[in-house]
């Protein structure tokens, strides 16, 4: 399977809250690379933009490739997502390198 880097998005299945379903969902990797286990750090995104202090606004000058809906990504939602589970998207889409830096300063300070 190809290797996925810092920045770049794909969608995992994330079942609902109350386990009736599940829906496939935009991620961005924040892990510097897959684990051994062919594990991947991620933090989900979402369409619901909530602008509070747990966002990022995923604005289109900020990526590779514009994505469908404006999005922000949810730095409160965490997961470690196995190779495995990864859907990928049509057309590869990640954080441009110029504000990757960014991104995972706002993820870091918000672990802190």
């Amino acid at each position: 399977m190809e290797e996925f880097k810092q920045g770049d998005f794909f969608k995992v299945p994330f079942s609902f809250s109350d386990q009736s379903g599940e829906k496939s969902r935009l991620v961005v990797v924040v892990s510097k690379s897959r684990s051994s286990k062919g594990d991947y750090i991620v933090c989900k995104c979402t369409a619901t933009l909530e602008n509070d202090t747990y966002s990022y606004p995923l604005l289109d000058s900020k990526l590779t490739l514009a994505l469908p809906k404006k999005c922000e990504v949810r730095m409160n939602v965490i997961a470690t997502i196995h190779e495995s589970t990864i859907i990928k998207l049509k057309q590869p889409c990640s954080i441009k390198e110029e504000y990757l830096g960014e991104f995972i300063s706002k993820v870091v300070s918000f672990i802190k």
